[in-house]
């Protein structure tokens, strides 16, 4: 009996060590898959299962964008700044096709020009279905941007909606599900993708590794709310990634940045932060002014138009 027992434990520990090994050697495989994808432009890594984050180091504002892959299709959230097209040869599409063969779908986390500069790369666009946008949408296929959706210049002009996502309902990319819903702040279009698998929130403009921007007081109050509902539908066993980030931490944040976000907003809206400054500052080749407000650490822009 001692021998038996003793001999089980052996096994045990022997499969143990060869589930470790696959394991292991998949991570170095996808790790170099995101290594060999990168390049004198975008930096790719691997951030979990199936789950790539692609930032743009050189970019005016670190940009960075995210691909989802499930076993049947992927979701690309975002394209990229666009600043790549006069300073680099890489192609967003084409590290795309590195990573996955599976078909994919753009989602943009909002409408601004440093998240859609590369649209004319995707065959296959979905937008969330906000009635807003939806209803602006002729024949229900071909959407015409306003230039205020874009923040700044005329591109692109339009887009063929291909998809229309459901709020709050699953979104099956082949084992592997996740849902997006409609948050204010940022602007009236953004969205957040919540991979409840992975427990991972993909936050776009709305919360990120940088300065927030505000595009007019009566933005101040839905900006709380948002985060404030966040606080409350999310806990610290989540991931927040961004759509900007830096080089330290790249798009990842935890949840203890909401609390502070939170009373950031709520200072720069009485104008009472630590510290505040009037700013003018570029961002990609376009002139931003505005207040700079920062509280423990956290910046945020006040702007009255970005347009």
């Amino acid at each position: 009996m001692v021998r038996s027992k003793k001999k089980s434990l052996i096994i045990s520990s022997l499969t143990s060590s060869i589930v470790m090994m696959t394991f292991s050697t998949s991570l170095l495989a996808t790790e170099s898959k995101a290594q060999s994808a990168s390049g004198d432009w975008f930096k790719v890594s691997y951030i979990a299962d199936n789950t790539y984050m692609i930032e743009e180091p050189k970019s005016s504002q670190y940009n960075i964008s995210y691909l989802i892959i499930g076993n049947q299709r992927a979701l690309m959230l975002d394209t990229g700044s666009g600043e790549n097209h006069s300073q680099s040869k890489q192609k967003i599409s084409n590290i795309i096709n590195q990573l996955t063969d599976k078909p994919v779908t753009l989602l943009l986390t909002h409408f601004h020009f440093d998240h859609n500069a590369s649209i004319d790369e995707f065959d296959h666009i979905a937008f969330a279905d906000i009635e807003k946008i939806r209803e602006r949408a002729v024949d229900d296929k071909t959407y015409i941007f306003a230039p205020k959706e874009l923040a700044f210049g005329t591109y692109p002009e339009k887009a063929i909606v291909n998809e229309w996502l459901d709020l709050g309902k699953n979104i099956d990319l082949g084992n592997r599900v996740v849902k997006i819903t409609q948050v204010k702040g940022h602007t009236d279009d953004s969205v957040l993708v919540v991979d409840e698998g992975n427990k991972i929130i993909f936050t776009g403009d709305t919360l990120y590794n940088g300065p927030l921007i505000v595009t007019g007081k009566h933005n101040y109050v839905p900006y709380i709310q948002t985060i404030k509902k966040m606080q409350a539908d999310f806990n610290d066993t989540y991931y927040f990634y961004g759509a900007h980030g830096n080089k330290a931490l790249g798009g990842m944040m935890r949840y203890s940045i909401l609390s502070g976000t939170s009373d950031l907003l709520e200072c720069a809206q009485k104008e009472a932060c630590d510290y505040s400054e009037v700013i003018s500052e570029q961002l990609g080749g376009n002139e931003l002014t505005g207040t700079l407000f920062i509280k423990n650490e956290l910046p945020l822009i006040y702007t009255e138009d970005l347009h």
